[in-house]
């Protein structure tokens, strides 16, 4: 019998989180870095929007797929979509400002596989929520973590 060992699953969420903590670049103050945090986090953070940009992350729907690959299916590309929705106030350039940031970020990354867990961070669309009035401004950016031809876990491919 073979004896399994545990490795934790990566959490996508807070991975993207921590990259834009350690990658932020303020560019001399004109983009602060916002408040991300996890959608479903309970207590919810109450802020103040007129002190500090907030965004918040979470799953899009469908949150996490699986494709099968090879005639016995000993293989799977596995994907996690994303989305972040940002609320400011300071502007409609703020939000175009903060959401390239986060952009620069993902793009810096996308094959950084060691640091990331994913073979892939693929951005899919960025839309200005219709939402948006006067000075209260909301973007959303969706993206997703990519591997692609993972071995199945508890297949041993010696059996194949």
């Amino acid at each position: 019998m073979v004896e399994l060992t545990y490795s934790a699953a990566v959490e996508p969420l807070s991975l993207i989180i921590a990259l834009f903590e350690s990658q932020w670049q303020t560019y001399g103050g004109r983009v602060p870095k916002p408040y991300v945090y996890i959608w479903n986090e309970t207590p919810s953070p109450r802020m103040d929007l007129s002190k500090r940009d907030r965004a918040t992350i979470q799953y899009e729907s469908p949150a996490h797929t699986e494709e099968y690959e090879g005639v016995p299916h000993e293989y799977q590309n596995r994907f996690d979509n994303l989305k972040i929705e940002l609320f400011t106030v300071t502007g409609r350039q703020r939000g175009l400002d903060v959401i390239n940031e986060m952009k620069r970020i993902l793009y810096a990354n996308q094959h950084n596989a060691p640091a990331t867990g994913f073979q892939w961070i693929r951005f899919k669309s960025f839309q200005e929520s219709p939402e948006s009035r006067r000075k209260n401004w909301k973007f959303e950016m969706r993206f997703s973590l990519e591997n692609y031809g993972v071995v199945i876990d508890g297949i041993d491919l010696a059996d194949f």
